[in-house]
């Protein structure tokens, strides 16, 4: 039978292989008939043909989802690449004048967490030599976007993203998790910022952006991060919050409200913006256009950021989120020990 061939090819070409896969192969390329007797009619019973039609609604079932999966990894997955090239373009916006940045910028291809994991050594080697012990090309500012802040952005295989319903089941759950590239994990980050410490290189860091660590944070989510942070002693380790929102998740209609599509929502990381500027604190003509003088007792800093005349004159690039302000709960949290670079949502930037 050609179904039987299809099969037999499928399990000889393949070397990861799916039940769920290979009935789709072969259902596409040899379509499951009924049998028919002479006369040309359809020779099933009852049970068979209730038998068939509880397998035809599982497999439709099964595709269903496996449509809906894809959908939403591609739209989670494109978003993750839009807010990527928009956090850079923050840096930037920030971090220049007139679209010109005296000293150089590395923009690396490669996450934290994967130079502590792969070449921890080696990186270590570099960034000391690059950071503490030169003058010339010395440098001093890093940035790490998007630290996780649970076991739900732990990593994922991308092996897996091939290994459909693998037990042979299609009776999955119907609920499709999208799944979203590789964040940096606290464990990472606990290496990572040791490192740079020890090379003095100033490393402007956020928890990856969601609903709750934007400019309507909670109190208790400020506490929280107070807490997981408390170990982390680093000198040159700046945490950078609120995130930046510029559209909230949502749901879309399709095709005239037949179909539902949850859309996430996009946020600029809080280290972009907060490094941008730090960058841009270090160059003449960027203090000389926001018309800012350098504090003679800061000379590396150059300038105080918590000085009302400085965030009066130094602000972001972005619109306030939120007209009400900064309540008075989440004031009082934040001021417990004034951590971390802080965006304030308040006119005047008070916090």
């Amino acid at each position: 039978m050609l179904s039987a061939i299809i099969e037999q090819d499928y399990n000889r070409q393949v070397d990861s292989q799916s039940d769920f896969v290979r009935d789709l192969v072969v259902s596409t390329y040899a379509p499951v008939t009924t049998s028919e007797n002479l006369s040309g009619t359809v020779a099933m019973s009852l049970a068979e043909v209730r038998q068939q039609r509880e397998f035809n609604l599982e497999k439709k079932h099964a595709y269903e989802q496996t449509y809906q999966g894809a959908k939403e990894s591609f739209i989670q997955a494109m978003t993750e690449t839009v807010q990527k090239l928009l956090g850079v373009q923050a840096l930037f916006d920030h971090a220049t004048t007139d679209g010109k940045l005296v000293d150089e910028i590395i923009i690396a291809n490669c996450s934290a967490g994967l130079l502590v994991k792969e070449c921890k050594e080696v990186f270590h080697d570099f960034i000391k030599k690059v950071g503490r012990d030169t003058l010339d090309n010395k440098i001093w500012f890093g940035i790490v976007p998007g630290v996780s802040e649970g076991i739900d952005d732990e990593i994922t295989d991308d092996d897996d993203d091939d290994d459909l319903f693998g037990d042979g089941s299609v009776k999955k759950s119907s609920k499709v998790k999208s799944k979203s590239s590789r964040a940096v994990t606290m464990n990472e980050l606990r290496q990572f910022l040791p490192i740079m410490d020890e090379a003095r290189v100033v490393t402007v860091f956020n928890f990856k952006p969601n609903e709750d660590n934007g400019f309507l944070m909670s109190p208790k989510y400020v506490e929280s991060k107070r807490d997981d942070l408390q170990n982390i002693s680093n000198k040159h380790a700046v945490y950078a919050y609120p995130n930046f929102t510029l559209t909230r998740p949502r749901n879309i209609e399709l095709f005239n409200g037949a179909e539902r599509l949850a859309i996430p929502g996009v946020y600029i990381d809080a280290a972009y913006v907060a490094g941008g500027l730090l960058i841009g604190s270090q160059q003449h003509s960027y203090l000389e256009s926001h018309k800012l003088n350098v504090h003679r007792e800061l000379p590396c800093v150059r300038i105080d950021f918590e000085n009302p005349d400085v965030r009066s004159k130094l602000v972001t690039k972005f619109n306030r989120e939120n007209y009400f302000g900064v309540s008075d709960d989440l004031r009082a949290a934040i001021n417990q020990d004034r951590m971390g670079f802080v965006f304030s949502g308040d006119k005047m930037g008070n916090i």
